[in-house]
């Protein structure tokens, strides 16, 4: 029955990224090759402000390109670590020192870039916690992109940290679409929802990314919504020693 169910998700998985991989790539790609041929040929007869917003969709569009592609990269990299008790261990061994300060830089870079900051509420506590600056980094990049994605400008985005026993939890509560019990079961890599209602965009890697780094540091990851009414993710890592 294990192996029955686990045929059965690497199944979907497969069909997810076959059906959402060329559409993802193409849509970004279509636009830089587009836009940029449309430049090439008619360029002197090109408003200047008409030029300054086509180059900045080709480059939006690039980027949405390259996050695809990092995304990727990095989750395949997680499963392969995932397989090796080695590396398992070598990245249980690495440590923060003063987390919070780390998870209020990259909660204000990250609002900044969104156009976001005034929507951000921090509630935080410090620890030492076990697990490094990249992964840390990272999962905290896709929680807090996709509680950006999902709700409007001028909602709030509350990031709570606390210790909690022998862990760190960290919070991201946003005020959005919120999520049905079947969505948050379903986080996985390239699984995406409702595609043919919402446009999402690179995926849908960014919260099996994170699910992925928790777990691999022998920690937890929490989806609590209300569709319609909010949505907070909460991860738990463990407390490193003084």
């Amino acid at each position: 029955a294990t192996k029955e169910k686990y045929n059965q998700k690497f199944e979907a998985l497969s069909d997810n990224l076959r059906r959402s991989m060329p559409h993802e790539v193409r849509t970004p790609l279509n636009i830089i090759l587009g836009l940029s041929e449309f430049l090439r040929k008619n360029y002197d007869s090109t408003t200047h402000k008409d030029a300054m917003e086509m180059l900045q969709n080709i480059n939006d569009s690039a980027k949405r390109l390259q996050r695809i592609f990092e995304n990727y990269i990095f989750y395949a990299n997680l499963e392969v670590a995932a397989s090796n008790a080695s590396e398992i261990k070598l990245m249980q061994s690495k440590k923060i020192m003063l987390a919070e300060y780390l998870l209020r830089d990259i909660t204000m870079y990250m609002a900044g870039n969104a156009g976001r900051t005034d929507d951000i509420q921090l509630d935080l506590e410090d620890a030492n916690i076990k697990i490094s600056e990249t992964f840390f980094t990272k999962m905290l990049e896709e929680i807090i992109d996709n509680a950006f994605k999902f709700s409007d400008r001028s909602q709030p985005v509350k990031i709570q940290s606390a210790v909690v026993d022998d862990f760190y939890a960290i919070s991201v509560t946003d005020f959005g679409r919120g999520m049905t019990r079947e969505q948050i079961e379903n986080v996985d890599a390239h699984i995406q929802f409702e595609r043919t209602i919402y446009e999402q965009q690179g995926l849908g890697l960014g919260l099996a990314i994170a699910k992925k780094v928790a777990t691999l540091h022998n920690g937890e990851f929490i989806i609590k919504s209300e569709v319609g009414v909010s949505t907070t993710v909460t991860i738990k890592l463990p407390i490193a020693p003084d």
